[in-house]
């Protein structure tokens, strides 16, 4: 797309993500999900170094494709 300037554009995103303290995370895909006490929400992921499992305060599906995916293995509607 020729209407933005890509590189400009992931500086400022990296940047601001990185003020809001947001853990990103590429090359990972989060395979599992499941409510935790608190409003917390228990994750397991892949990535490039295995499997992880963390918590979070919210998961972002961030995919072009197969978007159901994660709710199936997770058993969500």
């Amino acid at each position: 797309e020729m209407a933005f300037d890509a590189v400009a554009l992931r500086g400022r995103v990296t940047a601001e993500l990185a003020a809001a303290g947001v853990d990103v995370r590429l090359g990972t895909e989060a395979v599992h999900v499941a409510p935790l006490p608190g409003r917390r929400v228990g994750v397991t992921a892949r990535g490039p170094a295995g499997d992880t499992e963390f918590d979070a305060g919210q998961v972002f599906n961030c995919t072009y494709s197969q978007l159901n995916q994660l709710a199936a293995a997770s058993a969500l509607p």
